[in-house]
């Protein structure tokens, strides 16, 4: 059985200052910020556009295509100082945007957490987008990548949001290549950060694509010189995460896959540990098609991707869908990249050439409306409300299992103190329906707290136990939110004082 692993090609070597020239050749940046005297550059105010803000804020936008050497970011961006920004990466083929619409409804989802105001409409921005790619030469690969930055913009030194004057956008229409085709043939070689972990939602929510990446170059260095093309990070409890700049997957084949789809399991962090991303979500609507188990685990570990039957790969716009093959130091499978992978790759390739997958850089006004109408970005989400917890518990109370589903989130994660985490709506319908040892009762809500995706509430729960005794107990909850429903629960329950 063998298990040599074949050497995996490297790039050409080439000076980084030679490889930055081969980038400026080809690349073009729009930029829109406000007009402040003695801050904003001198060519963007003299020969760009002059525009009022869509945001309805009382100042005037300065905007424009340029060369790299022709215009900078001011000292005074927020974006540069406190990596106050989100972003997005955007993948150009076959003369289309791949995913524009995804990848905007979540950079604007994004800013509407950090409450960046971006000064364009999605409508907007995205024709701005279309006349940038109008001053970039073709990529020779028919392939080329946008990096969409929106900054909390202008500001003084000082860290406070408020005294910064708008937001400021800008993008970079370029090329990038993360790995080479031989990579994609002969597997990855990713590396394990034991010492730098990848923070929770309290500290950095890693579902906000942001442009705070220090926490991922720390895990980078930790790993350096282990011979590795990317780096894996744990969550704060021990939990596979993601890599530094991908997700990843873990297949695994038990006998007679071949016959029988559902014998294959496809298991990727939940959502909770890592970035949600796009390529993510297509491989798991793929898999989930193909007629695999699918499932978004609390509880990966590092071995979990060494073993027989078993191919590891990683996702990311920019990467795609690309083979792993040592975890860690140990070999995955046979060290050879895995058939499932394979056929997801060929998958992702169908999507990428398929006209409905993106937004064709020829497109009118009235195409941009039409494909971004099917699901519009928002400057502001729908606020949740003290209602929507009441309405909860009501459902709850009254054993209205197959009501949950209009309240918890597909992917949601359900935490109690001493037990292991419900994940996914399913896990937690069975749990309500076959599992809870109350036989019913009532909550009673002394207080509840709704501030924004978040909040809380508290009270006393009264019942009867299956087993016939009387159950009188305080209880705390705690909530995150999304889409108007509950995407994390964590319960706490406690005899009240005496």
């Amino acid at each position: 059985m063998a298990t040599e692993l074949v050497d995996v090609t490297t790039v050409p070597i080439t000076s980084t200052a030679e490889n930055l020239e081969r980038v400026a050749r080809d690349t073009r940046v729009f930029v829109s910020m406000p007009y402040i005297r003695g801050i904003t550059p001198k060519v963007l105010v003299e020969t760009g556009c002059h525009e009022v803000s869509a945001s309805g804020a009382a100042v005037e936008l300065c905007s424009g295509v340029f060369r790299l050497d022709e215009i900078g970011l001011p000292a005074l961006d927020h974006g540069l100082l406190y990596g106050d920004a989100v972003f997005e990466g955007i993948l150009l083929s076959h003369g289309r945007l791949f995913q524009w619409r995804e990848h905007l409804n979540r950079l604007y989802t994004s800013a509407e957490h950090l409450q960046i105001k971006i000064p364009y409409t999605a409508a907007e921005l995205t024709r701005h987008i279309l006349e940038l790619e109008d001053h970039v030469p073709s990529p020779d690969t028919g392939v080329g990548y946008l990096r969409l930055v929106a900054t909390r913009g202008i500001g003084d030194l000082g860290i406070n949001p408020a005294h910064c004057a708008g937001g400021t956008i800008y993008a970079i229409a370029s090329k990038l290549q993360l790995y080479p085709e031989s990579f994609y043939q002969q597997g990855l070689h990713v590396a394990l950060a034991r010492q730098i972990r990848r923070p929770g939602a309290e500290t950095l929510d890693p579902r906000l694509k942001t442009c705070n990446y220090l926490n991922n170059v720390l895990a980078l260095l930790e790993t350096s010189g282990q011979e590795a093309q990317e780096t894996l990070m744990l969550s704060q409890s021990g939990f596979v995460a993601e890599a530094t700049t991908d997700n990843i997957f873990l297949v695994v084949r038990s006998p007679g896959w071949e016959e029988d789809p559902s014998k294959v399991t496809i298991s990727t962090p939940v959502a909770n540990y890592c970035l949600k991303g796009i390529t993510r979500a297509l491989v798991l609507g793929r898999a989930k098609a193909l007629g695999f188990r699918v499932v978004e685990s609390s509880v990966m570990v590092p071995s979990d991707f060494v073993g027989e039957d078993r191919e590891v790969f990683l996702t990311g716009t920019a990467a795609g869908i690309v083979p792993v093959v040592l975890v860690d130091g140990q070999v995955v499978d046979h060290g050879l990249p895995g058939p499932i992978t394979h056929r997801l790759r060929e998958l992702l390739n169908e999507d990428l050439a398929n006209p409905a997958m993106g937004l064709e850089l020829d497109a009118d006004d009235e195409r941009i409306v039409s494909y971004l109408a099917d699901t519009p970005c928002k400057q502001q989400a729908a606020p949740m409300s003290a209602d929507f917890v009441r309405s909860m518990f009501n459902t709850i109370d009254s054993r209205d299992w197959d009501g949950l589903e209009e309240l918890f989130c597909e992917n949601m994660i359900y935490e109690r103190p001493g037990y292991e985490p419900l994940v996914g709506y399913r896990r937690v319908h069975k749990f309500y329906r076959e599992e809870r040892v109350i036989a019913s009762g009532t909550h009673i809500l002394d207080g509840i707290v709704v501030n924004g995706d978040r909040g809380a509430c508290w009270g006393r729960f009264v019942g009867l136990h299956k087993n016939g005794s009387a159950i009188d107990e305080g209880f705390a909850d705690a909530y995150t939110f999304r889409d108007g429903k509950v995407e994390t629960r964590k319960s706490y329950f406690f005899r009240p004082a005496v």
